[in-house]
């Protein structure tokens, strides 16, 4: 008994750490699965880097080497076990402006989350330093407490919605100087609250993976409604 005792930490460790990783493999390529679905569905490029081992052309394997090449090959056991492991990213254009679809870790440990970043990218970037949030509680007291000033365009539904910071107001105010473009601002943050614009593009953030591809259409149609009307920032 005290023999069984002693063994059964290790049992237990043999059976169920092998299991958790396998279904947390298991979970990671069924997302992976819809994401490349997505890609497809959205017209844009799915990679996740499951080949990572990729074998010449050149100089074919010697006997020896067959059964650890078909492991590594796209396929194998290795080369799908690395492919799970890697994280998966969609790119492109959308409505011929480009855009990218990943996921990020925050945290760590028992507190990390998986959040999926969305993503319309400024081409060319900007370099204004620019960022552009919601106008929260957290950016009031802000204010209040540290006098920390954003930048005013003068447009006050629009002012009292955002907070902007640039390197130079001038320059900020020019960029956003068009109505239209703060109208087009003001109807994305109705419906993403976590949306965010800097130098690089328009950005929203998630917990989670969406398996949903029309939302995905959805929140890109917002992004890049506004990355295509920034001043400098505009179609292939």
């Amino acid at each position: 008994m005290e023999a069984f005792s002693a063994i059964l930490p290790i049992f237990i460790f043999v059976l169920i750490v092998p299991l958790i990783v396998y279904l947390t493999l298991r979970r990671q390529r069924v997302i992976k699965e819809k994401m490349r679905e997505i890609a497809r569905i959205l017209g844009l490029q799915y990679s996740d880097g499951s080949s990572p081992f990729p074998q010449s052309q050149s100089s074919p394997a010697q006997p020896g080497q067959q059964k650890s090449g078909a492991a590594l090959a796209p396929g194998g056991f290795l080369s799908n076990f690395i492919g799970s492991l890697t994280p998966w990213r969609l790119s492109g254009n959308f409505k011929s402006l480009p855009v990218e679809i990943y996921s990020i870790t925050r945290g760590s440990g028992k507190s990390s989350q998986i959040y999926t970043v969305i993503k319309a990218i400024f081409s060319p970037p900007l370099t204004a330093g620019l960022q552009i949030s919601t106008e929260g509680f957290f950016n009031r007291i802000g204010k209040s407490l540290f006098s920390t000033q954003d930048i005013q365009t003068g447009d006050e539904t629009f002012d009292k919605r955002v907070m902007i910071k640039g390197n130079s107001e001038p320059v900020v105010k020019s960029l956003l100087s068009s109505p239209a473009l703060r109208q087009t601002i003001l109807k994305a943050f109705d419906t993403l609250n976590d949306l965010s614009i800097d130098d690089t593009g328009a950005v929203f953030e998630e917990r989670g993976v969406n398996p949903d591809a029309e939302r995905y259409r959805s929140i890109l149609e917002l992004l890049t409604s506004i990355s295509g009307s920034f001043p400098g920032s505009g179609r292939f």
